[in-house]
């Protein structure tokens, strides 16, 4: 007896396991179609993230030439205000040089005519 028990607990367990395994299927079918999801949303983040990068890399690069740029600009204007400078100091320079060699031509014409200064008065007071 109890075999044929066994045998219809298998006949009547069949119809249940063939639920239980289009079930387990079903799993294993969503759990593939989730996997498959995954790696779609997986590939899509990848490409996502090499544009950015992508993105990144281009704009450090126009920021660098740009930085560049603005260098040899600000360096070519600094070359030019010491230019402007040097000119400037050359002039003040050359302009002092004038005014002290002034200064000494008056210092000895002012000694010649103190030298000069007695024989003149001499001069006049005998006529």
């Amino acid at each position: 007896m109890i075999p044929n028990n066994q045998s219809q607990s298998r006949v009547i367990s069949s119809p249940e396991r063939v639920v239980f395994e289009q079930e387990a299927l079903a799993k294993i079918v969503t759990t593939m179609d989730l996997f498959k999801l995954l790696e779609e949303r997986r590939v899509e983040a990848q490409s996502q993230q090499d544009i950015l990068h992508k993105r990144i890399g281009s704009l450090r690069d126009e920021l660098q030439k740009e930085l560049g740029e603005s260098h040899k600009e600000i360096m070519s204007e600094i070359k030019e205000m010491k230019e402007e400078q040097r000119e400037h100091a050359k002039d003040m320079s050359d302009r002092v040089n004038n005014l002290e060699q002034w200064k000494w031509q008056m210092a000895g014409g002012v000694l010649v005519l103190a030298f000069l200064w007695p024989f003149v008065t001499d001069i006049i007071n005998a006529n």
